[in-house]
């Protein structure tokens, strides 16, 4: 525990320190180690058993060199400074989990002993609007008073907060409810040239900026797929989707700028609209001069690609974002969207290229998304790892050194980096996915939620013992838990899982094949099986409810919790029709006795890979189609 003595004009840090005591092991008091602080253009950090002198060019700098005297003691030198004046993550608090403030201000201390300082707050409908009482009815909205506290603690460590919205799409939670038909024009995407569109956009933008001191506000627009194609077609006929994109742009443009705020925009529409196949990654469509100049140079464009594979799908589609006259944010993504892992061989790796590109093109904003994808099974606090990873390569010029990155994360968060990595290494089976998981297979999802009667993974497992796998993971966890007792629900919750699905992987690796085989002896033993994977499923709910109440808001919950109770009434069934085929009541058991063909046939045989969405998995009749649930 290394004593210091903070000296200078320090008064604007006091109660960040404060709210970092139980952050660092550092103590600050007056015969502790005299430590100069002054404002400058870059961090810098010297400490000896005499002195020491911190140098921070904005306030996110001296908590980030707080860190590096924790990491380093008396040893410190340290001269830096960020190749983006803004860097950070945006929390997806819309897909059913809305994060705690609680735990959002845990993870704003981390962000600012890292040096990240930019948030956003991607909220679809979990925010207070006046007028509209569905918005957000029954889904955990964060009150204007818990964003406001956000905000000024954001703000006390460094870090501007910055709402993130949406204004015509991803909005189906919203558009869901009859009370707002007449702003509809799809499932999820409101009606352009309406009246009563712009009086509820102006609103949603006036309470969702309210709260916040920046003035930037990023308002989506992202995804519109089938713009114009639902009633607005009916009621004006067919035009081009980008066309309509721009014309609502402007008009939104307006309401924003008649607010004093300055937007923020997904940009993958002016792209998507106009190539023949609707890619927004087409490298080689031309983009219509009318569309270039139609884009309002005020609005920041935030080009988004979670998944880079080679560099030059950004460094062409970064040289096109330039030919607009609006300024380009990057944003990447921390891989938090196919399952109850983060992917963190897939998020290093397209940081790795992406962020040099950046730095290679003059980006001055680069953000990690963490999005939530279909229910939110990945808890955010899993990504923490990300976060360093993010910062540090931020900090370097886009460069990653591994070993580095890794001493930093055990100085800000104080565990070790590879506790947060072995949590990805669930769905990097041994033998199936070749480094980085660069697709973010997920198999521990979908072995978790496939059907023990109708195999919709038959083929795509079959070749592959996958329990021995989730037996070792299970022991893996089991000690990080011990060894981590700050993160020991997170890793419950881990242990829970293994374990569950070690044994629901048993029951695919033989039941199919004892039926067509007449294997009586094996049935016997499922069918014992099927109650202790209850058993081991009610235990996983429990732990992820443990875990989910730690840190979210309670609503949400409701849909994994229908998810498990579902495979949990399903393995009844199956026990029991398992039991009758044992006892030669029944000759054959029907699903498990087909032969089974790849569950998308373009992917290589003996390769796992990614399957995010529950109702795609859970069933091969209808379970419903939303994003959402």
């Amino acid at each position: 525990m290394l004593k210091i003595k903070l000296i200078g004009d320090i008064d604007i840090f006091k109660p960040g320190i404060q709210a970092m005591k139980e952050d660092l092991s550092l103590r600050f008091c007056d015969d502790g180690i005299p430590v100069t602080v002054e404002k400058g253009d870059k961090l810098s950090v010297r400490m000896s058993e005499e002195e020491g002198h911190i140098i921070y060019g904005e306030k996110v700098h001296f908590f980030r060199a707080l860190s590096y005297i924790e990491q380093y003691g008396t040893l410190c030198f340290v001269e830096e400074k960020s190749c983006f004046k803004k860097s950070g993550i945006m929390f997806d608090s819309s897909r059913n989990a809305v994060i705690k403030p609680e735990t959002l201000k845990f993870m704003f201390r981390k962000m600012a002993l890292m040096g990240l300082n930019m948030g956003m707050m991607y909220t679809e409908d979990t925010y207070e609007v006046e007028n509209y009482p569905y918005f957000g009815y029954l889904r955990g909205a964060y009150s204007k008073a818990e964003i406001k506290d956000l905000d000024d603690y954001a703000d006390m460590l460094g870090i501007e907060l910055v709402p993130c919205i949406q204004t015509l799409a991803h909005l189906e939670c919203v558009l869901r409810w009859e009370a707002m038909a007449p702003i509809r024009d799809t499932a999820r995407v409101m009606e352009i040239d309406n009246e009563e569109t712009y009086k509820f956009i102006a609103q949603i933008i006036k309470d969702a900026s309210e709260p916040y001191r920046t003035k930037r506000i990023h308002i989506g627009m992202d995804e519109a797929e089938l713009l114009g194609l639902g009633k607005y077609l009916k009621d004006n006929g067919y035009v081009p989707a980008h066309d309509l994109m721009l014309k609502h742009l402007s008009r939104v443009n307006e309401i924003v700028k008649a607010q004093g705020l300055e937007p923020m925009i997904w940009s993958d529409m002016f792209f998507s609209s106009c190539s023949p196949d609707d890619n927004y990654y087409d490298l080689v469509a031309p983009i219509p001069e009318h569309v270039i100049e139609s884009v309002p140079d005020n609005v920041t464009l935030v080009y988004w690609h979670y998944g880079t594979v080679d560099e030059e799908t950004d460094d062409i589609m970064l040289k096109r974002h330039k030919l607009f006259k609006a300024k380009t944010t990057f944003a990447g993504g921390l891989s938090t969207w196919s399952g109850m892992t983060p992917g963190y061989g897939s998020a290093i790796y397209s940081a790795k290229l992406a962020l040099r590109q950046c730095f290679k093109h003059g980006i001055d904003e680069a953000i990690a998304t963490a999005w939530g994808d279909n229910g939110q099974e990945c808890n955010l606090i899993t990504a923490l790892y990300g976060f360093q990873v993010w910062a540090e390569m931020g900090y370097h010029e886009g460069i990653f050194h591994e070993e580095y990155t890794k001493n930093r994360f055990k100085a800000c968060v104080g565990v070790s980096a590879d506790a947060f990595l072995d949590i990805s290494r669930l769905d990097e089976v041994d033998g199936v996915v070749p480094p980085p998981n660069f697709y973010v297979a997920d198999p521990t999802k979908y072995m978790l939620f496939e059907d023990p009667l109708f195999e919709t993974m038959g083929d795509d497992s079959q070749h592959f013992k996958l329990s021995p796998y989730y037996k070792k993971m299970t022991t893996v966890m089991e000690k990080h838990r011990d060894e981590n007792p700050e993160f020991k629900k997170m890793f419950e919750f881990f242990v829970r899982l293994s374990a569950a699905v070690e044994k629901k992987c048993i029951w695919h690796e033989n039941a199919a094949k004892c039926v067509r085989e007449k294997d009586r002896v094996t049935a016997q033993m499922l069918s014992e099986l099927a109650p202790e994977i209850i058993a081991k499923i009610q235990e996983l709910s429990l732990a992820w409810e443990d875990f989910w109440m730690d840190t979210n808001k309670p609503y949400g919950f409701d849909a994994i919790e229908v998810r498990l109770g579902g495979v949990m009434a399903r393995m009844e069934t199956a026990g029991r029709h398992m039991k009758d085929f044992a006892d030669g009541l029944i000759d054959t058991i029907p699903g498990l006795d087909e032969e089974k063909i790849p569950y998308k046939s373009y992917y290589p045989v003996g390769h796992l890979n990614c399957y995010k969405f529950w109702h795609e998995v859970v069933t091969n009749g209808y379970a419903g189609i939303s994003e959402t649930f």
